[in-house]
């Protein structure tokens, strides 16, 4: 793709970070509907400048190289010891769709969180649930139940800031604007949701378990939808008023629950977000380590000051739960079950 068949998006999904998105239109077209295409704050310069297409011209070997599944990707990212925001990436595989979603989610967003930190904001793997007096926010690792707690909440009349993931500031919890990824399960542990979506994507859903089953989970997508689609959304920022860790391992049939001290949420929001890094695999190996140090120390500063007058509560699903149980439990703690 030359530069001339390039499309750019400017965009601010985290408030004082500018993204810049370059690729065909097929790209672009994307990141719009996960990110939007708002005004860009003063007109300012990117903070990450993305750019999808073929090997940079006389590019060295790529930094990072994936696959998942029938996909894969070689990203030239930003060098770590400069302040230039510049990112090439170049996709193969197919569908192209997926492997523009697994990009997203696995190089794009951990670098704009990279970037975030820098300004002293937090954009934390978590969901976050509007209430009159604040926020109740829910950590915990990928499957735990938070997209479909979320669109139960939606569908039951309570506004929402994210699914799965939120910014964190001085300022409070503020929505970072990406659609909700929904499984095939939805119909099962979300009912209320699943009904309050479109024919289409109710249909796509299925089509997804179909797909799931007859490659024996080989390729298992989830669907993209906009929150909008199935309830009210919160922008903030809003005070953190009640913040869950949600984690699976409890021996029994009950759900575990306990006080939490705000070091234990520290340490697992720390480990939370190493982990949403890890695909970055060989750049943060260049990174100077003093650099990345700060950066998880201020994190953790701002997340201690965030959370530092809400009630926190671990809450441990038993192994022995299916989805359908676990979201039930989880929703009606938090209070947003039906």
């Amino acid at each position: 793709m030359s530069a001339g068949d390039r499309v750019v998006l400017d965009t601010e999904p985290v408030p004082g970070v500018p993204l810049r998105i370059r690729g065909d239109g097929a790209v672009v077209d994307h990141f719009r509907r996960e990110y939007g295409s708002g005004d860009v704050i003063g007109g300012a310069a990117p903070a990450l400048d993305v750019t999808f297409g073929a090997a940079p011209a006389g590019a060295t070997p790529p930094t990072i190289v994936g696959r998942h599944k029938t996909v894969g990707w070689k990203v030239w990212p930003p060098r770590p010891q400069t302040d230039d925001p510049a990112m090439e990436i170049m996709l193969s595989g197919r569908p192209r769709w997926f492997a523009l979603s697994l990009v997203q989610g696995y190089i794009v967003e951990p670098m704009l969180s990279l970037a975030a930190a820098r300004r002293r904001s937090v954009l934390l793997p978590a969901a976050a649930i509007a209430s009159p007096n604040g926020a109740a926010v829910l950590v915990g690792r990928s499957r735990t139940g938070k997209s479909s707690v979320c669109a139960m909440a939606l569908a039951n009349g309570h506004a929402v800031l994210g699914d799965d993931q939120v910014v964190i500031d001085a300022s409070g919890v503020s929505r970072f604007p990406r659609r909700m990824r929904f499984y095939d399960d939805l119909e099962r542990t979300a009912p209320s949701a699943f009904r309050r979506l479109t024919a289409t994507h109710r249909a796509s859903l299925l089509i997804r378990r179909v797909v799931r089953i007859g490659t024996r989970g080989l390729v298992a997508p989830s669907l993209a939808v906009p929150a909008e689609d199935l309830g009210q959304v919160a922008w903030g920022p809003l005070p953190a008023t009640r913040v869950f860790w949600i984690e699976r391992g409890a021996k029994g049939d009950a759900l575990h629950r306990r006080d939490l001290s705000l070091d234990e949420l520290l340490d697992a929001s720390s480990a939370i977000l190493a982990a949403q890094r890890q695909a970055l695999g060989a750049w943060t190996d260049q990174a100077p380590s003093v650099s990345l140090r700060a950066i998880g120390d201020g994190e953790r500063a701002t997340l201690a000051a965030a959370f530092a007058d809400a009630s926190l509560e671990r809450l441990a699903i038993p192994d022995a739960w299916d989805a359908s149980r676990s979201v039930r439990e989880v929703a009606r703690v938090v209070g947003v079950a039906s």
